[in-house]
């Protein structure tokens, strides 16, 4: 048992330290994070059988919208025989909701289950960091981890070879975030992408560009300056996507 919670202590501190973008940053400089694809939790409770995490780590949204990107992981540590898992999830914030695909699932002694989740934002909700909670339960098996969902003023994923959504109006001085979320595009593309500033095959505004963004990577600029901002994929050229910044 003592091996066990070692493990779990070590797992966590690696979760812990990967933080990537600060909600209350007033800086005018470009900002770049890059995400790790997973992590790992420990659960609060003293029967660990079982560690949940969610995929991926950094979970985004801005207000007004709904991500449905992410995955609940839930992996096994003692063999405690195949069960039936109630699960539920709930918010400190009335502003964020979070709706699990599956209520109830059959553990897995033997491999990681993963359930997705859809998480929305109200328009209202201020940026920053609100707190999420999930609960497995069985019997007396009761896991219950809290995990972190940050809300940036303003969110674009890519998807599917496009940017949602493609055209935003945000104020002066406002903090864009964009993330990749795509998988792979037919057999040969992995889906990267890039947020370059200018016009396909034409011009790139030096500044303004981001690195090959991989799944679930993540990129931010602050727009200082009022003005109407194109930007493409450089990989993909036909995903084009637009900025307006208003006073």
């Amino acid at each position: 048992m003592a091996k066990i919670l070692v493990v779990i202590a070590v797992l966590s501190l690696g979760a812990v330290s990967v933080y990537f973008y600060d909600a209350s940053s007033k800086s005018s400089s470009l900002q770049q994070s890059t995400t790790s694809s997973s992590t790992e939790s420990t659960p609060l409770n003293s029967s660990p059988y079982f560690v949940m995490s969610t995929y991926p780590s950094n979970l985004l949204i801005a207000p007004g919208l709904s991500e449905s990107y992410a995955t609940l992981e839930i992996e096994p540590l003692l063999g405690i025989g195949n069960i039936s898992l109630e699960l539920n999830a709930a918010t400190e914030s009335p502003g964020l909701q979070i709706s699990l695909s599956k209520s109830t699932i059959a553990y897995n002694p033997n491999a990681t289950t993963s359930v997705s989740f859809n998480f929305s934002a109200s328009s209202e909700i201020e940026p920053g960091n609100y707190t999420a909670t999930f609960r497995a339960q069985s019997g007396s098996v009761n896991v219950t981890q809290d995990f972190t969902i940050l809300v940036v003023p303003a969110l674009v994923v890519m998807n599917h070879e496009s940017f949602i959504p493609n055209n935003i109006s945000v104020p002066v001085n406002t903090t864009v975030v964009w993330m990749n979320i795509d998988t792979e595009i037919g057999c040969c593309d992995p889906g990267y992408h890039t947020v370059t500033f200018g016009e396909p095959n034409v011009t790139q505004i030096q500044g303004m560009s981001s690195q090959v963004l991989h799944r679930f990577d993540t990129w931010s600029f602050q727009f200082t300056a009022v003005g109407t901002y194109r930007y493409y994929c450089i990989i993909h050229p036909s995903m084009l996507g637009m900025v307006t910044v208003t006073a």
